[in-house]
């Protein structure tokens, strides 16, 4: 897409639900007509602490990749953070274990990122990589907010 074809699509300011809603007990004022109720928006921020295969998917076909990729890069972020999580288990284990648990989660933190600054990318969102890279920090909610932004039409968000 070039930079003509940009400006003149509508830019919209977020996504269609905040991350922080959280400390509003997903109730906030000044949700979007587009937000899913809150029973869905807890169940998925706490499937994503374990299980982000399918949020990522979700975002990744959003954005226009196809099936096959999508599911290879869902799978290797869920292995990062499988992988983050056994070894900061087993940091009694061995010398260093807790530091190369830090590098997978740093890694994990580049690759929901990246799919973050895509879906904002595809869906013309405001925002820049420093928020993406805090944002998916806490990356339970950042998941949780891009498969809602993927599940919802671009059109209404």
């Amino acid at each position: 897409m070039n930079s003509t074809t940009r400006r003149n699509k509508k830019t919209r300011k977020g996504f269609n639900t905040c991350m922080l809603d959280v400390l509003e007990g997903y109730e906030p004022e000044t949700a979007g007509a587009n937000a899913p109720d809150r029973k869905t928006r807890v169940v998925a921020a706490l499937k994503n602490f374990i299980y982000p295969f399918d949020a990522i998917h979700k975002a990744k076909i959003a954005v226009g990749t196809d099936e096959k990729f999508a599911s290879i890069n869902a799978a290797v972020v869920t292995g990062v953070l499988w992988t983050a999580i056994g070894l900061l288990a087993s940091t009694k284990a061995g010398a260093g274990a807790h530091s190369v648990a830090w590098l997978f989660y740093l890694i994990l933190i580049f690759c929901i990122a990246n799919i973050r600054r895509e879906v904002r990318a595809s869906r013309n969102i405001l925002g820049n990589i420093m928020e993406d890279y805090t944002a998916a920090a806490l990356y339970p909610l950042a998941l949780a907010q891009m498969e809602h932004e993927a599940e919802s039409d671009p059109k209404l968000a």
